[in-house]
């Protein structure tokens, strides 16, 4: 995580803290390959297993329905879900993934997850989620997403070389509290869309991370994201990446700059309220090396803004 970027895992290779390819099942944590499970009404648990994961595999699916709660606690891996597979889990459906030693919750190797009703992610040793290598995660319409106190190096959740990760309509995702890295870390290519309300805060490092040709959009009439409190920046865009933010974006309160716009990369921001960041002594936005700037109808507490020569903007705040 040198100069406060996301460590992305190597093609091919699971992320150093977790493993994928390792893992055993037992009692609960069944191999199912090929295969698929649906429960209703069901209570699953699954704790106290060090060297043990829930896991889905090889193609398998697995459905958590109507009035099912999922616990897995104090086991290496909350839950892994690789090899083509799928989780899905329905609006009245509580999965809770607690105190994990490495990741809570994995989406690897073309998997996909849809995600609705509450999830809980918690005391994680290391990151809280991690969607890597051709993946994709939906946050359902309905649901409530909590990603707290991961000590991972890059916090709570990391997309790597993903599909796309979505935040959907009426739901909701907090990021907070993770002791070693970023709040969300979007790097290699990936996507992650927001549609409803995100709040990345009190993190070790920065709210949001974008690198390497990676996409962050923030639109629709419901869209809110809160960066604030955390340590580092509030936003970093970095490695030819792109930030579209519209509506409800708030970056306040951060130990770093509020929003850094570096390397080739590109921002659009409509609406948004930046202040309070460094310590209140800013920048609460600083662009260089390359980088693009739109930026519209925003609250900014520092003007003017910190560009150097290499930057080209527009909009009603432009570089000095």
């Amino acid at each position: 995580m040198a100069n406060g970027l996301p460590t992305s895992p190597k093609m091919g290779e699971s992320h150093k803290l977790q493993r994928f390819n390792k893992l055993k099942f037992s009692k609960l944590q069944k191999k199912w390959a090929n295969s698929e499970l649906s429960v209703n009404n069901s209570q699953l648990v699954a704790t106290g297993s060090a060297d043990d994961s829930v896991g889905i595999f090889a193609s398998s699916a697995f459905r958590v329905g109507e009035g099912s709660t999922l616990l897995s606690e104090n086991n290496e891996a909350g839950l892994i879900i690789l090899g083509t597979s799928r989780l899905l889990t329905t609006n009245d459906t509580t999965l809770t993934l607690r105190n994990s030693t490495s990741t809570g919750l994995g989406v690897n190797d073309t998997s996909n997850a849809f995600l609705s009703g509450a999830l809980l992610i918690e005391n994680s040793g290391g990151d809280g989620m991690v969607v890597i290598d051709a993946s994709s995660v939906n946050f359902g319409s309905v649901g409530s997403t909590q990603i707290l106190n991961s000590g991972g190096p890059n916090g709570g959740l990391l997309i790597a070389r993903a599909l796309a990760v979505f935040v959907g309509d009426t739901s909701s995702m907090t990021v907070s509290g993770n002791t070693n890295g970023h709040g969300l870390a979007v790097v290699d290519n990936s996507t992650l869309r927001v549609v409803s309300a995100v709040v990345s805060d009190n993190n070790a490092n920065n709210g949001l991370s974008v690198a390497q040709n990676s996409v962050v959009r923030v639109q629709g009439t419901l869209a809110q994201m809160q960066l604030r409190n955390n340590t580092g920046r509030g936003v970093l865009l970095t490695r030819s990446s792109v930030g579209i933010f519209e509506n409800g974006t708030t970056v306040s309160n951060n130990g770093g700059i509020g929003v850094d716009v570096d390397d080739g990369s590109s921002v659009t921001m409509s609406g948004a309220t930046i202040s309070g960041n460094g310590a209140g002594a800013g920048p609460d936005i600083s662009a260089s090396f390359g980088s693009r700037l739109t930026l519209n109808g925003n609250t900014i507490g520092i003007l003017p803004i910190t560009c150097d020569g290499s930057v080209l903007s527009r909009g009603d705040v432009l570089c000095p």
